[in-house]
């Protein structure tokens, strides 16, 4: 399976979302990790430990210097088919998402849980950086 391409993210109001200022362009839906500079940039398991942080979704899309909210707890309304019961991982596309099954083997990428499908439409997100490669 390829990886969930999400381009549309929605969070239920009151919005009990986190913010930041975005490091680089990033879109709605796409998966952020808080650099060294105090700045989110898109999240990817085949890069460094850091990078495999992931803290949350991109509620909205920004460009470089641009404030950006993003969400770590609250059930979000995607505009892409997921699968329900399904654990999505982070990818090693930077911002993208995927089933662990799709992680390259062989100790190329770390393994961060991000969400559970609860319906075709909706994920669960459930941030879990474990730091551990996938063997």
């Amino acid at each position: 399976m390829a990886e969930l391409v999400i381009t549309s993210c929605t969070v239920p109001l009151p919005l009990r979302a986190e913010f930041g200022t975005a490091g680089e362009a990033i879109d709605d839906g796409e998966v952020v990790y808080l650099k060294s500079d105090g700045n989110l940039w898109l999240a990817k398991s085949g890069g460094t430990l850091a990078e495999a942080a992931a803290i949350g979704f991109a509620v909205g899309s920004a460009v470089a210097g641009q404030a950006l909210f993003y969400n770590e707890t609250q059930v979000m309304t995607i505009n892409a088919v997921a699968a329900v019961s399904v654990l999505y991982f982070l990818a090693s596309t930077p911002g993208k998402i995927e089933l662990e099954s799709d992680l390259a083997a062989g100790g190329l990428e770390y393994k961060t849980l991000l969400a559970t499908g609860s319906s075709t439409t909706t994920l669960i997100p459930k941030i879990w950086p474990t730091g551990v490669l996938k063997p």
